[in-house]
């Protein structure tokens, strides 16, 4: 909780609400309530009382009590916020656990509303370790953790999703007990006609607790998995005492167990380690979906027909427990294993076990794969009757690939058998050319379908194969950082950006646009900067359009235009990007192509500071002070 009390909007010590609460002293002040430590008079028990107040849009008035908003523009946000404000108190009523505060009475006074909740004589998670001076240890963490899955559990049984989890979010009194607060944030999910709904409010975010879904403010992706991932990032903060990095930053790390860009203590143990990055994981289908799937009992991993050894590869589910291997899961393993992908070094022999497990299990994928592993000796003996065998099994299924596969080891057969009775030395004397065929087919295909995923959240890659493009990004971004064996060498990015990026990738071409700006590797051009920089931002790319405008405003490439600069702030803003949020509330504040108005600079800044920006946090104690 922040330190920095604003007693000029606080009600004063001493003051009653309801006829019940006698404030006793201030606790807290923030952008959007004040919190107090009350008396309830008839009982003498001690309670916290949070009030609704916006700094800068509401006033205190004369009378020390009543709240209002002068500004006509303002108030149709005060009461939107208002109403939130009352929504928030209502879900964490609805919560009935010992590790979630409980909020005990809700009403509207002097002109705002206020909620009534458990006091919790101690201190937050993150006031800890100030305190401390250091992370906490991991026997510490674990006394801790059951306590958040039991709150995490409750809220999400509940339909709500917390959305802020962190660890100035809990508190821990002295009796070692951990209360889950603040659900500011928090979002109610309801079932109708089969359709899951939730509110179209802004999502808010604190950076590095937040999975990419959450980011990028995608309400059909995100779930109790969201929260996970938060639960995933509070364990590493408390064990490190560092913010946890960005999803971009564990992308970015190649390494199997991410430990560059999730560096752990020696003493953290493995389970713990496994069970963070299993939380951490970037795509929401790698994580636990449930606080009950992390939890449940699980079975050992299936004996893997190939030698009859118990498989290695298991999933984490709490700390040190292990599951059955999926057919999903092995057939994934296996592509890493084949390609050489996710901090696996290519091992084909390694591929050919994992497929092996998916296509017992069913999967036509896997069964397809595995016949391309055994028609072209891959990890394996060559063996065309068991190719032919998989291939069958994966057509039964309606397999596309392992048809075309099939039917070309059929005409293999047939004119094999027509060049032995016409022409005994011709298969001998092409017979290499055929292979490198089949081999540049089969292997596009694994490539089409490994790349998958990645072609269908890309639609501007088009009709270039996946896998080119997605690579030359990648090695594009290794030469950038100089990382996974690459030295810096922003020419050898600009490079591999550039292929990317005339495919139509846009985050290829978003760093291409920041290359030519700033003249790393490329001769600095402005013109080039923005011709890049708006392919990406017609496609919707925030930071794109963020970009563009920045070039606008300050003239780059083309003529200073206040107006272009709104439009594209306004486009990037629109979507959350708080740096364009910020911008934007600069230029209502100046009146930089648009009408000067302070209640819209205020709401833009507002909109980012809740974000966490610290130039519009700057902005806003500034545009208060006047």
């Amino acid at each position: 909780m922040s330190n920095q009390i604003n007693q000029a909007d606080m009600l004063g010590v001493g003051t009653t609400l309801r006829g019940t609460y006698r404030i006793e002293r201030y606790l807290s002040s923030g952008g959007f309530g004040n919190t107090y430590v009350a008396t309830h008079v008839g009982f003498g028990e001690r309670v916290a009382i949070k009030e609704f107040f916006i700094n800068g849009v509401a006033e205190r008035a004369n009378d020390g009590t009543t709240v209002s908003v002068s500004n006509d523009a303002n108030k149709e946000l005060f009461a939107s916020q208002l109403e939130k404000f009352r929504k928030e108190a209502r879900r964490i009523r609805s919560l009935k656990n010992d590790h979630i505060v409980r909020v005990h009475d809700l009403f509207d006074e002097n002109g705002t509303a206020y909620y009534v909740m458990d006091y919790v004589d101690g201190e937050s998670l993150a006031e800890r370790m100030r305190r401390l001076q250091r992370p906490l240890t991991e026997s510490e963490v674990m006394k801790l953790y059951p306590q958040m899955l039991d709150a995490l559990q409750t809220v999400h049984r509940e339909g709500i999703l917390h959305l802020d989890l962190k660890p100035g979010n809990m508190m821990i009194d002295a009796r070692g007990v951990v209360r889950l607060i603040d659900f500011g944030a928090s979002k109610q999910q309801s079932k109708a006609e089969g359709e899951r709904l939730m509110s179209t409010a802004l999502i808010c975010y604190t950076d590095g607790y937040a999975p990419r879904e959450q980011m990028e403010r995608n309400f059909e992706k995100i779930g109790p998995w969201t929260d996970l991932y938060a639960l995933g990032a509070t364990l590493y903060a408390l064990l490190t005492r560092r913010h946890p990095p960005m999803p971009s930053d564990i992308d970015d790390d190649r390494s199997a167990d991410k430990h560059l860009a999730l560096p752990l203590p020696e003493g953290v143990t493995a389970q713990m380690r496994a069970l963070i990055l299993r939380l951490m994981q970037t795509d929401r289908h790698d994580r636990p979906q449930s606080v009950e799937e992390l939890l449940a009992p699980v079975d050992p991993a299936p004996e893997v027909v190939s030698g009859g050894a118990k498989s290695e590869e298991t999933k984490v589910k709490g700390v040190g427990e292990r599951k059955k291997v999926s057919a999903k899961e092995a057939l994934a393993l296996g592509n890493y294993y084949f390609i050489g992908r996710k901090g696996k070094s290519r091992d084909y022999a390694e591929a050919l076990k994992w497929y092996r497990m998916a296509a017992e299990q069913g999967d036509a994928d896997a069964q397809n794969n595995l016949g391309v592993m055994y028609e072209c000796g891959y990890g394996v003996d060559r063996d065309l009757p068991r190719a032919r065998y998989w291939y069958k099994k994966a057509v039964e299924q309606g397999d596309e690939f392992a048809k075309a596969n099939l039917k070309r080891l059929e005409m293999k057969k047939e004119s094999r058998m027509k060049s032995r009775r016409a022409s005994p030395g011709f298969f001998s004397k092409h017979a290499k050319t055929l292979f490198l065929i089949v081999l540049a087919v089969i292997g596009l295909a694994i490539a089409i379908y490994y790349f998958a995923i990645p072609r269908a959240e890309s639609p501007s890659v088009g009709m270039a194969p996946a896998a080119e493009v997605t690579k030359a990004y990648y090695v594009g971004k290794d030469y950038y950082y100089g990382r996974n064996g690459k030295a810096q060498d922003y020419a050898e990015a600009a490079k591999w950006f550039s292929m990317a990026a005339e495919k139509g990738e846009a985050n290829a071409q978003i760093y291409l646009g920041v290359m030519y700006e700033n003249g790393e590797g490329v001769t600095q051009d402005y013109s080039e900067a923005m011709k890049w920089y708006r392919k990406a931002a017609e496609k919707g790319e925030a930071v794109a359009q963020f970009n563009l405008g920045l070039m606008y405003n300050d003239g780059k490439g083309v003529d200073q235009d206040y107006a272009e600069a709104l439009k594209w702030y306004r486009m990037a803003a629109e979507q959350g990007n708080a740096g364009a949020q910020n911008n934007l509330g600069v230029m209502y504040e100046k009146g930089y192509g648009v009408a000067q108005d302070d209640s819209l600079a205020l709401y833009w800044y507002y909109k980012a500071a809740e974000q966490g920006d610290e130039d519009a946090r700057g902005n806003l104690e500034r545009l208060n002070a006047e």
